[in-house]
């Protein structure tokens, strides 16, 4: 199942087959299927609730940091963050010390504990700009209220909202089958709640092309042309 989550054959939110089905499945035991949901729940692979079954959560670290692809990303980003600081005129030196003070600030903000006496929402997902915003004006919007950031990933904020360890969650996830995004995850993470949807931001995707290939440029297979 780890290997079928890596490949993409399992995504989040998908449901696994009953202990029965498994154990026919691998032509074992059932309690034999029931401990190894019981190591992918305790991995966070899989999340299981009385009465709904058990569905595929995120991946552990011990899966996400085996993945080639993911190093190669963040290695990528960080060097076209730098090349764009040093084209700028920034020393290596100036670049460095920069991103260690904001990476500074964001253990911060996420390590803050709420004063005592405070109202606490608590937030979990995926960061975005307008949650900054939301943080930062909320006090003057409800004195006496403070918002509770934590970042854990889209998935990781709707599995926390499902679980009760957050009360608001921000995601973005595009579901493939659907061609939508967020609604499909929260029926499969939480069905039968009552939740509110709130857009707070679109994105627009697209290519950007040269003047002169404007029209020519309409979807990827032209960039080959």
């Amino acid at each position: 199942m780890r290997q079928d989550l890596l490949a993409g054959r399992l995504r989040p939110g998908d449901a696994l087959p009953t202990v029965r089905e498994m154990a026919e499945q691998w032509k074992c035991t059932p309690g034999t299927v029931q401990q190894a949901y019981k190591e992918l729940t305790r991995q966070g692979i899989a999340v299981s609730r009385p009465g709904q079954g058990t569905r595929i959560g995120s991946a552990p670290p011990s899966v996400v940091d085996s993945t080639p692809l993911r190093r190669a990303t963040i290695t990528h980003e960080a060097e076209a963050f730098l090349l764009e600081m040093l084209s700028s005129g920034y020393t290596v030196e100036e670049t460095e010390s920069g991103f260690r003070a904001a990476l500074d600030r964001w253990r911060a903000a996420v390590a803050e504990a709420p004063p005592a006496g405070a109202d606490v929402i608590r937030f979990a997902g995926s960061h975005d700009p307008a949650v900054s915003l939301l943080a930062s004006r909320l006090p003057a919007l409800c004195p006496g209220c403070v918002m509770q950031v934590r970042y854990a990933g889209s998935l990781g904020g709707l599995i926390a909202l499902a679980e009760g360890a957050a009360d608001i969650a921000g995601s973005h996830l595009w579901d493939e089958e659907s061609d939508a995004y967020n609604a499909p995850f929260v029926r499969r993470l939480l069905p039968g709640r009552k939740v509110a949807l709130l857009t707070l931001a679109q994105r627009r995707l697209g290519l950007i092309a040269r003047p002169e290939d404007a029209e020519r440029v309409n979807a990827l297979p032209d960039l080959a042309a």
